[in-house]
């Protein structure tokens, strides 16, 4: 257990029992499918053991936090009883010392506090807690909270602070890393609004952005490939311009690639808001609703193994022998 976060909680509880914290902690992981880091099932174990404890920050006064940003959504606006339109924002930070944190950012003035702030930043949270609902750790944010981007060297590398994800673990998502070979690569061309880089509807050869009406397309390309491991299953992904953009050189077939990703199952959702309105039982359920993993890649990165084409829409790639696949993946 990371120093810093065991001098905070030996701050509010005495001579805690370590060994039993631990493996409580572990069967909680377990039990909640590996979607919370070790340390966050500390916290919800110390919660049930020590009905006081309260969770706080475990550096500097129990406020700061470091870390690196792993995604942002853009801001858009809900509508709320007490406010009215409300902007909001949702962001994601591999953290030092309490794993992946989700934080929803109410407000222009908490939204813009990461205007600045991009994939992989090195940044320092202060005024912020970290709470938990629901087994899942999060982070809140209030009117006094900063976030300040700092020396990369002041923040341990993203993959120290992610885990490696195990598909089958994953219930509604779960954000790590990936690694693999990929076995096929197929470049693709899309067209966005050149205003606001948002999807385009075609009708009758106009193009339509449901922000800015109808606009003359930007034609963009990316690139869809299959990933293999010999702990997963293979997966289809999307690689966009903003990842290719951040690499040397374009990936091949049979580059070993790792991702730092989002892996997510479509079809969570549905199947719960069917569970909560019907008696359906757990089989039936899988069976109308089966689980359906999907990839939002953020980053990667290439290790070429070998000299490939790369394939085109008209064009089939030629096979990968089965035994170049289990070699590459060993």
């Amino acid at each position: 257990m990371d120093a810093k976060l065991k001098a905070s909680i030996e701050k509010q509880i005495e001579n805690p029992d370590w060994e039993k914290i631990e493996t409580l902690a572990e069967k909680k992981q377990q039990e909640l499918n590996g979607i919370i880091s070790k340390e966050g099932a500390i916290h919800i174990v110390l919660k049930d053991l020590y009905p006081d404890y309260t969770v706080k920050m475990p550096s500097n006064g129990g406020n700061e936090i470091k870390g690196r940003l792993i995604n942002k959504t853009k801001p858009r606006v809900v509508e709320t009883k007490k406010s009215g339109n409300t902007v909001i924002r949702d962001v994601f930070i591999a953290t030092e010392e309490a794993g992946v944190l989700k934080a929803t950012l109410w407000g222009k003035q908490r939204v813009e506090l990461f205007a600045e702030i991009n994939h992989n930043d090195p940044v320092i949270l202060k005024g912020v807690k970290i709470g938990a609902k629901d087994g899942e750790s999060y982070l809140n944010f209030f009117d006094n909270s900063t976030v300040e981007k700092v020396d990369d060297k002041e923040v341990k590398p993203m993959d120290e602070m992610l885990e490696g994800i195990d598909f089958d673990s994953v219930t509604k998502s779960k954000i790590g890393t990936v690694e693999g070979l990929i076995i096929q690569v197929t470049e693709k061309e899309y067209k966005t609004c050149p205003i606001c880089n948002g999807s385009l509807s075609e009708v009758e050869g106009t193009f339509l952005c449901k922000k800015d009406g109808e606009v003359k397309p930007e034609t963009k390309k990316a690139v869809e490939v299959v990933i293999s491991n010999k702990n997963n299953p293979a997966m289809q992904t999307m690689l966009w311009p903003e990842q290719l953009q951040e690499v040397d050189t374009a990936p091949k077939a049979m580059d070993k690639i790792k991702a730092v990703c989002r892996v997510y199952d479509k079809n969570y959702f549905i199947r719960e808001s069917t569970r909560n309105n019907s008696d359906l039982s757990e089989e039936v359920l899988m069976k109308q609703h089966p689980k359906n993993l999907r990839m939002t890649v953020y980053s990667f990165e290439l290790t070429p193994t070998q000299t490939a084409t790369t394939a085109s829409d008209d064009k089939d790639p030629a096979p990968i022998p089965v035994e170049k696949i289990e070699d590459a993946n060993n």
